[in-house]
């Protein structure tokens, strides 16, 4: 199947982190299919700093791993905390390296 008919869009997981803080974990669905396999294999994307899951690239990629995987392999992009990732306001600081 060519990539190019595949829609894509995401369901927001939020994760609390040991700190207190918490990052978000954007799952791509592709063509409304949520029926994956919970022990498929997981393409975790890190975009740069101020990459969001909608950006191109990600969106390319994530069709990518669909059509070369058959559908199977499931793709999740990262949100930096602070960046597209509302930070509690118990714990006030962004995610710095």
């Amino acid at each position: 199947r060519r990539r190019r008919g595949l829609s894509v869009t995401h369901r927001r997981e939020l994760v609390k982190m040991s700190d207190g803080g918490q990052v978000a974990l954007d799952w791509a669905v592709v063509d409304d299919s949520c029926a994956q396999r919970h022990d498929a294999p997981i393409v975790l994307m890190i975009p740069g700093i101020v990459g969001k899951q909608s950006n191109p690239y990600l969106v390319n990629l994530t069709k990518n791993v669909h059509v070369k995987s058959g559908g199977v392999w499931r793709t999740a992009v990262k949100s930096w905390r602070g960046i597209d990732c509302a930070i509690p306001e118990s714990h006030p600081r962004p995610e710095c390296w």
